[in-house]
């Protein structure tokens, strides 16, 4: 049992969470009160680090705690809207380029906070997605597409209400997210 960071807890909240047990004694330990400790009174974890507060929020948020109740997860949330680059998407941390992946994490954890899908914010992440989005449908990650990748973008893409199979969603050749990921 290493868990001793912020993103340790997140990852093994949602961990407990998806398994249906109680984060707050799983193992002897409680996970909830664990990543609680790393909100600072503005983020979750480091301050430098913008993922911790991204799977921050989307583990308390899956952990039960109400998000519009939880300063960690409000605070948070602003953390991650502050850090929001030019272009509309998220990097991993504060002031480096964007990457699908980490905008993909940032669009669901803002979801999960609270903000409307069709909010600005969003809608600028989802955005950025569709301009990495790639001839094959898929999405740009070191220069070609992969499934990890594809997964993220798809997932944030449903967490936005849309529907990644719709035409918004198909590339110049007609491929479509999905597709990619399929093949």
């Amino acid at each position: 049992d290493a868990a001793s960071a912020g993103n340790d807890y997140a990852r093994m909240l949602l961990a407990i969470a998806a398994a249906g047990e109680d984060p707050t004694d799983f193992g002897g330990r409680d996970f909830v009160a664990l990543l609680e400790a790393e909100y600072d009174g503005n983020q979750m974890g480091d301050d430098s680090i913008l993922n911790d507060d991204f799977w921050g929020v989307m583990a308390l948020v899956a952990a039960g705690l109400d998000p519009d109740a939880s300063d960690a997860i409000q605070d948070s949330g602003s953390f991650i809207l502050a850090n929001q680059d030019e272009d509309g998407g998220w990097s991993w941390g504060v002031g480096q380029p964007s990457d699908v992946d980490d905008t993909a994490a940032a669009i669901m954890a803002l979801i999960a906070a609270g903000h409307s899908p069709g909010s600005a914010p969003v809608a600028d992440g989802l955005s950025y997605l569709k301009a990495a989005q790639m001839s094959n449908g898929g999405f740009e990650s070191w220069g070609e597409t992969n499934s990890a990748t594809n997964s993220w973008a798809i997932n944030s893409i449903a967490a936005a209400g849309q529907d990644p199979t719709a035409a918004t969603w198909e590339s110049g050749a007609g491929s479509d997210p999905v597709d990619d990921l399929l093949t």
